[in-house]
């Protein structure tokens, strides 16, 4: 229980309880940018314009939950200069989504939807490791 309400209540006072609370907040914007794919891609819309629609919109729902629950006690020179540098990092991790979305869905030849959950494990820790590094590390000049 006490684990539970670390990562859960109190202020995430690990890199590991950071992870998981990332993790989280990677999950819930994972399950409305996979429910948006597959809608998207329902009403006919190109898989790959599906998934950076649906992509950007979980952009935004990680950027809210690390502000507010993941990252917590960051000081912030301007959150304009951190939500531009979330977003650059999330831009770029978008490139790598899309390449391993086309990889395993145009070259392998999985379903678009299979494709999608292999892009986003990679995509997750690709997102954490840069804007843990580049913004919320204590060494960081970006948001300090």
């Amino acid at each position: 229980m006490n684990f539970l309400k670390r990562i859960f209540s109190n202020k995430p006072d690990t890199n590991f309880i950071q992870f998981l609370r990332y993790g989280v907040s990677s999950g819930i914007a994972f399950l409305i940018d996979f429910s948006l794919l597959a809608l998207l891609t329902k009403l006919g819309v190109n898989v790959f314009i599906s998934n950076m629609i649906s992509f950007l919109v979980g952009l935004g729902v990680v950027y809210y939950f690390s502000i507010i629950w993941v990252f917590t006690g960051t000081k912030r020179k301007s959150k304009y200069i951190e939500f531009l540098v979330f977003a650059a990092v999330g831009i770029a991790a978008l490139g790598v989504n899309e390449l391993v979305l086309f990889m395993f869905y145009k070259k392998v030849g999985l379903h678009h939807l299979i494709a999608k959950i292999i892009a986003a494990g990679v995509t997750v820790i690709f997102n954490y490791i840069l804007r843990k590094t580049i913004l919320y590390s204590k060494k960081s000049e970006v948001v300090k």
